[in-house]
């Protein structure tokens, strides 16, 4: 940024036989020059900050326009969000899209609330079997 110098208006004083001081009085004065270039570099920002503003709105339509497309070009447009086709056999509740992940909802440890689990079943099964 420019730097303004301010220049204080100075009058001479004469006080008791001819001794002269100098007291600043009067308001703030600016060089025309350093005037001149501050309003043309506020002029500058001002051009460069509506530019800004002018490609900020253009991006934000352009993506609108893209999240819209995505929506139409989407396979799930106007699928149910609950139907036979999305429902968990595991938990019984709907799950759009997943697309045979596991269920989000069934942790890894309920496997070990399972009745053969409870009961050593699977552990007697892997553990004790016959050996050759």
């Amino acid at each position: 940024m420019s730097e303004v110098h301010r220049y204080t208006v100075v009058q001479m004083l004469s006080e008791e036989g001819g001794r002269i001081s100098y007291e600043p009085h009067g308001p703030d004065i600016v060089m025309a020059w350093a005037y001149d270039e501050l309003r043309a570099e506020i002029a500058g920002l001002k051009t460069g900050y509506e530019a800004y503003e002018r490609v900020n709105a253009e991006l934000k339509a352009e993506n609108e326009a893209l999240r819209k497309r995505i929506d139409d070009l989407s396979p799930f447009k106007g699928a149910p969000m609950t139907g036979p086709d999305t429902k968990c056999l595991a938990c019984g509740g709907y799950h759009y899209g997943l697309g045979g992940l596991p269920c989000p909802v069934i942790r890894v440890t309920a496997q070990a609330e399972l009745p053969e689990t409870r009961s050593g079943q699977i552990g007697a099964a892997l553990g004790q079997g016959e050996q050759s």
